[in-house]
């Protein structure tokens, strides 16, 4: 991306508009009385880059929308500093140039796209199978967007867009290079995402499919051989470990084949929206083979993000004020960090009504 033009001027932009405010109390101070006179609640511009690079630049992208009129109004009125003044002259000529706000609504598209997927790829309970779909439709999506508009760029592509939020724009015309650059930046994007998980397409994550059934056929005569090969991919795999879990490895391929054919005979109308949990409550006495194959999959994790996460919520519980916590405790606390519910889905009456108890 570094590399698509118009990307580093973005990028470059974001970040001057960023310190331009943050650093001086006396323009902060005039932007807000700018939302003021417009009589829209002051949206601050945000920095760009660090580790969540992809969260920080897509915000910094909606911010700017929100507060564009604000923002060119205020920067045109800057001139009690010359150097103020040069620095919000260079932003407002990049930011009314007609082929960077193209460039970045497209962005505010792309980025949006692979923030939906970064975040299905961190989180706990995202399945192999589920990491697969997410891949898929995120490289569909961008391969769409080189021909179709996606939805921020549909609110001002135009072949005469001379005027953006009551701001003339200059360099009206050079639609090609915009076009150019925007093929460059998915192609791209497309060709990375491809490479990068290009092992999905192969061996133990191809064969961790089976565990969607949105991937199940529909169809009697599709279903009869769906799946058998990896089954016995998965089987020859994993063998070591599901013969010490005491799993009868010579059964699994003969419950798989039982199996589907149950879950099609009860299930075929809703199979895409069946889950594993209610097949397991019903047949894991019938089945407990290939089911316990199945668990074992479903465990695979897709990301280490969960690692990460907690080490940063051990820095945070283990502060310089409390060095001395036992590792028993330590690790109560850090359980209780990690597993428990957010604030928005956590209920207190339980907690309240044993307290009072």
């Amino acid at each position: 991306m570094k590399t698509t033009p118009y990307f580093a001027d973005i990028s470059d932009t974001l970040f001057m508009l960023y310190t331009f405010y943050k650093n001086s109390p006396l323009q902060r101070g005039m932007l807000k009385r700018s939302y003021d006179s417009l009589a829209q609640r002051p949206v601050m511009p945000t920095r760009v880059g660090g580790t969540r690079w992809i969260t920080h630049k897509l915000l910094a992208l909606n911010n700017l929308w929100k507060g564009y009129t604000a923002i060119t109004t205020h920067l045109s009125q800057v001139d009690n500093d010359p150097k103020a003044k040069g620095k919000a002259q260079k932003i407002l000529k990049t930011i009314t140039r007609r082929n960077i706000v193209l460039f970045a609504h497209l962005l505010t598209d792309v980025l949006g796209c692979l923030s939906k997927l970064s975040l299905t790829l961190q989180a706990d309970t995202t399945t192999v199978a589920e990491a697969y779909e997410a891949i898929e439709h995120t490289t569909d999506m961008l391969r769409k967007y080189k021909t179709r508009p996606g939805p921020k760029l549909r609110e001002v592509i135009n072949e005469d867009l001379s005027e953006f939020c009551g701001q003339k724009l200059s360099n009206i015309g050079a639609n090609a290079n915009f076009q150019a650059s925007r093929e460059r930046l998915l192609d791209s994007l497309t060709d990375t995402l491809t490479g990068r998980f290009q092992d999905v397409e192969v061996g133990v994550l191809k064969a961790a499919r089976i565990t969607s059934f949105k991937d199940w056929p529909l169809d009697m005569e599709s279903m009869e051989e769906f799946g058998d090969e990896h089954v016995a991919t998965l089987v020859d795999h994993f063998k070591p470990i599901l013969i010490s879990a005491g799993v009868n490895i010579a059964e699994t391929e003969t419950e798989w084949c039982a199996m589907k054919k149950t879950l099609y005979n009860n299930h075929q109308n809703a199979l895409g929206k069946l889950c594993w949990a209610v097949v397991n409550s019903s047949l894991k006495s019938k089945y407990p083979n290939i089911l316990d194959l199945v668990d074992l999959v479903l465990t695979l994790p897709t990301s280490s993000a969960v690692c990460e996460r907690g080490f940063s919520i051990m820095k945070r519980v283990k502060t310089d004020w409390r060095s001395k916590l036992t590792a028993n405790t330590l690790s109560d606390l850090l359980v209780i960090s990690i597993h428990s519910p957010s604030i928005e889905e956590f209920d207190p009456l339980e907690a309240i009504h044993m307290w009072n108890n």
